[in-house]
Parts: C-alpha cells; structure tokens; sequence
C-alpha cells in the first residue's frame, strides 16, 4: 500500500482529468458549433457528455486531492468509473461520425479507458487491501 501511495498523484492523470473538467464544463455552458461532433448529438446525449465528464473528472481528481486515503481511494475509484463511460459515449460517437478520420480520436479515448480500467483495478485492490473496522 505504501508504494501505492507514494503514486498517487501522477501528473498524467491529474492533468487528464482537469481537461476533463474544463471539457465538460464547456459542453455544458456553450452550444455545440456547426459541423462539429456535438452538433451531430442529441442535446440530451451533450449535456449527458458534459455532466458525466464533469462529475467523473471532478470526483477522481477529488480523491486524488483528499487527504483522507480512505475517503479519496473511493472517491477516485467513483469518479474514474463515471468519466470512463463518458470516453466511452465520446469514442463511440466519434467512431460512429467519422469511423476513418476519427480513428485517432478513438485509439486516444481507448487507451485512457484502458488506463482508467487498470487504475481502477489497482484501486480495488488497495481498498480491499484496508483493515475493516
């Protein structure tokens, strides 16, 4: 656990996530530019989009803030599995839009979907790890 903790803020993460924010707070208080991927959305999937990337990013970079362990491990855990499904509403849009231009955009949101997988996994088995009360 203590080399777990030693990693806990890296900055790869911390700055994802902080776009992340940025991102979604922008879907949500813009309207979506003609010719873009948000103007192709229903508005009901972009704000969807925006509040899960907000809430997800804000939760995880929460717990990675906290100075409680417990309380941030859980927070974080939370908070990558809601901004992995907002990647994953992006991936698939971009690939359903643009399945050959957008093939980048895709691979990118993959590889931070696997990222956030195995983050989690290693979460999982810190929190497990925790002596019960």
């Amino acid at each position: 656990m203590e080399r777990f903790l030693m990693h806990r803020r890296e900055p790869f993460e911390i700055t994802f996530l902080i776009l992340m924010i940025i991102s979604g707070s922008t879907q949500l208080v813009s309207r979506a530019v003609p010719g873009s991927l948000a103007a192709l959305l229903p508005t009901w999937v972009q704000y969807l989009w925006g509040s899960l990337l907000v809430v997800g990013s804000g939760a995880a970079l929460f717990g990675i803030l906290w100075r409680d362990v417990v309380t941030g491990l859980f927070a974080e855990n939370f908070g990558l599995s809601v901004a992995t499904v907002a990647l994953i509403i992006y991936g698939s849009a971009v690939a359903v839009a643009s399945p050959v231009r957008g093939s980048i955009v895709v691979a990118l949101c993959l590889a931070c979907v696997i990222s956030f997988y195995c983050r989690k996994k290693e979460l999982r088995r810190v929190i497990r790890g925790l002596p019960r009360k």
